[in-house]
């Protein structure tokens, strides 16, 4: 299943789109691959059961992450990557200046802070970054 769907393909853009703008065909795309593998491999997936299965395959799951938990993180991380050359042939200053950046990384912090409780300082130092 993990050959056959694409994912590399559609991890391109869940790096190199803000997630604000992809995000209802990021919710589709999960729902079908729930929809697939629950008719496929028969196996009801909810609670617990979906989170084995998101797993990586050395922990026991499919080893496909779900689109929803990729895409902010693989977005700024592309931001992050690319930056200097984008810098330089847009010529902007500031990630901030960066389509989706500051709202993609509200909602991490926020996803983060929830998982984890408060963020620790180097966390904070990466906050003033943006």
């Amino acid at each position: 299943m993990r050959s056959c769907i694409g994912f590399p393909r559609f991890g391109f853009t869940l790096r190199s789109a803000p997630p604000e703008d992809i995000e209802k065909a990021v919710k589709k795309f999960d729902a079908l691959m729930n929809e697939v593998a629950q008719k496929r491999f028969k196996v009801a997936l909810s609670g617990d059961t979906e989170k084995q299965w998101h797993l990586p395959v050395r922990m026991g799951g499919i080893g496909i992450p779900k689109a929803q938990d990729v895409m902010a993180p693989g977005y700024l991380g592309n931001v992050f990557a690319t930056f200097p050359y984008v810098r330089e042939l847009v010529h902007i200053d500031s990630v901030k200046e960066m389509k989706g950046v500051e709202e993609t990384w509200r909602r991490l912090t926020t996803v983060l802070e929830e998982e984890e409780g408060s963020l620790d300082d180097e966390g904070q130092d990466c906050l003033d970054l943006i």
